[in-house]
């Protein structure tokens, strides 16, 4: 190995050990390189926008037959001085000559991402190797869990234990009596806000805090 070469390989621990503190990785999401052949018939696009990752760094060991393409920001990249790039696109190039790095049918691809919510960071890995076609043109790299929530019974909800389907049937119906005896008043004109607010889907103690109908009236109509 001659002293150029020793000097490259050098720099590159160097550099790459500046770049990321082991104590700023929180989590690794792969240790094995996902394989991707890459072709000139199409490129593949990598993608974390099904998920809260967003790119904020990422390095191609041997840019000499691949070059990569970002949708968005990655801090450091192209003046971008904050990170949102959640997608990035590879492309296979005719073989370019770079001094002290020799041309190879295989490089490794390294990407470093955030999750919005907890901040946590994770790498991952690519093995880019030269082929006739590609064989992935879409890669998504990671997806937000689904979080399944327990359905609640809606009279867990109400304060009058009833539904709101209940409540609004019964205001409805004393409203009604009120009406055909002719002595409809003004104080039961946030009972029946109440009720309207209940039927397009609010929740039941902001419906009651946006109506101003007073509470003991709510239950003096629904004991009838």
């Amino acid at each position: 190995m001659n002293f150029l070469h020793k000097l490259g390989l050098l720099v590159a621990i160097l550099g790459s050990s500046c770049l990321i503190k082991p104590q700023t990785v929180k989590a690794q999401s792969q240790t094995k390189p996902i394989p991707i052949n890459l072709g000139f018939n199409g490129g593949t696009t990598i993608t974390w926008d099904k998920s809260d990752e967003i790119i904020k760094k990422m390095w191609l060991d041997n840019p000499t037959f691949a070059n990569i393409d970002v949708f968005g920001c990655i801090r450091g990249w192209n003046g971008c001085t904050e990170s949102d790039a959640q997608i990035i696109h590879l492309k296979r190039n005719n073989d370019l000559k770079l001094k002290h790095i020799p041309a190879t049918n295989t490089t490794l691809l390294t990407i470093i991402t955030q999750n919005r919510q907890t901040k946590a960071t994770s790498l991952h890995f690519y093995q880019i190797t030269k082929a006739s076609r590609t064989s992935q043109p879409l890669i998504t790299a990671a997806v937000s869990p689904t979080v399944t929530r327990r359905a609640t019974d809606p009279r867990s909800l109400s304060r009058f234990n009833m539904t709101p389907a209940e409540i609004t049937s019964r205001i409805d119906l004393a409203v009604a009596k009120v009406e055909e005896q002719g002595r409809l008043s003004s104080k039961l004109q946030p009972l029946v806000v109440f009720s309207n607010m209940l039927k397009k889907g609010a929740q039941e103690q902001h419906a009651l805090a946006l109506s101003g109908v007073s509470i003991p009236l709510v239950e003096e109509v629904l004991k009838r």
